[in-house]
């Protein structure tokens, strides 16, 4: 971590350096990106994930061959629930394109939806996690 912290006040200096010399906005913006990518979520391990699919199943510890299982057990729902409402906020998606990925109904995707925001409203965990991943898969850090 010491490591990660040593590298963004680097580039923090790196940035005001730019500045200083006069760089476009175009190439401050391009290392601000390449900084937001080096320190982009905080996941644990130094493998980051490739995937939203991937990033979804390491915040609920579960297999990714179980997130598109039928069945209600909780961790396995909940985590399908995030998957989806990420594909409908950060990719637009239709209620129905989110169906057929996810293998679910497009009404359940709408309670998909309304169920994390629920989650988002109570518990932290969920005001945490989704706004992040919502801005990793917009930013592009994370792939569908």
């Amino acid at each position: 971590m010491e490591t990660l912290e040593l590298e963004l006040q680097q580039a923090q200096l790196d940035i005001e350096a730019m500045l200083i010399m006069g760089a476009t906005p175009a190439e401050v913006a391009l290392k601000m990106i390449q900084t937001r990518r080096m320190a982009s979520t905080t996941y644990e391990g130094a493998d980051k994930p490739k995937t939203l699919k991937k990033a979804v199943c390491d915040e609920f510890k579960i297999s990714e061959n179980l997130l598109f299982v039928k069945t209600r057990k909780r961790e396995i729902s909940n985590a399908r629930q995030v998957y989806a409402y990420v594909l409908v906020k950060a990719k637009k998606m239709s209620d129905k394109e989110v169906g057929r990925i996810c293998g679910l109904d497009r009404t359940t995707v709408i309670y998909c939806v309304k169920t994390v925001e629920g989650f988002c409203e109570t518990e932290k965990k969920y005001r945490e996690l989704i706004p992040r991943l919502v801005k990793d898969v917009e930013l592009g850090f994370l792939e569908v």
